[in-house]
């Protein structure tokens, strides 16, 4: 699935130190020309409750009884922020660990939640799978306001500060089609980032956490998928744990 997406023949560098070089024609823009936010509340609070997961991006939230009242124990859903696909939803107190994703729904989210729309020209599953990738929730993380961890928020005017890679909207389409393949997230960034930069990638702790969930089909595919990136730039792959 990630065929069609080749190794660049020519970088330049990003003027970003942590993002390093990208390929020549691909451009490096701040969010805040990509996104903006929307806060658009609730009426009646009758609208499917959406919840935000590091693990599963932006999902119906259902409860295990079958019933059709709201899985929640807020009183009310008056004032929580309503979402519409291909939106951008942020829980701001966990956006460092990943808890963020583009919705496929219409529904409402918690309040304290943000929520963004995407320009005209930008294609969100393809910053869906950007923001979710291991680099940008490192650099998101540096960029969160708060002394300790457990305190960490990502606020508007820190995301919009956060440069986003811009590749043209056809790659931006093959880098989606590519989730289809394991860990289309590791494929976008070794495609974007030179050899030196590899390393950021933490591809030892991603297949770690992987081996860790017993997940052996989809370490492999996420190897495999490895594998096939390094074979294709003519370089070695990393030592798998």
């Amino acid at each position: 699935m990630i065929a069609e997406l080749k190794p660049y023949p020519q970088y330049r560098a990003s003027e970003s130190e942590w993002i390093g070089e990208v390929p020549a024609h691909w451009v490096v823009r701040r969010f805040k020309y990509i996104i903006c936010e929307k806060d658009s509340r609730s009426t009646d609070g009758k609208e499917q409750l959406l919840r935000v997961s590091q693990y599963t991006g932006v999902t119906r939230r259902l409860r295990s009884d079958g019933l059709d009242e709201p899985d929640t124990r807020a009183e009310s859903l008056v004032g929580y922020k309503r979402v519409a696909p291909n939106e951008l939803v942020i829980n701001i107190m966990l956006a460092w660990n990943g808890s963020l994703g583009v919705s496929q729904y219409d529904g409402i989210v918690s309040p304290a939640y943000c929520v963004y729309r995407f320009g005209y020209d930008a294609m969100p599953w393809y910053y869906h799978h950007l923001l979710r990738s291991p680099s940008y929730k490192a650099r998101i993380k540096a960029l969160s306001t708060g002394v300790v961890e457990s305190r960490l928020r990502l606020y508007s005017d820190d995301l919009f500060r956060l440069e986003a890679l811009l590749p043209p909207p056809d790659e931006q389409a093959a880098i989606v089609r590519a989730e289809g393949s394991a860990r289309a997230n590791f494929a976008l960034l070794l495609l974007a980032l030179d050899e030196a930069n590899w390393a950021k990638l933490e591809w030892n702790k991603a297949a770690a956490m992987l081996t860790k969930a017993q997940d052996t089909r989809a370490l492999e595919q996420f190897r495999q998928t490895m594998r096939d990136a390094c074979a294709r730039a003519g370089v070695k792959p990393f030592n798998e744990p």
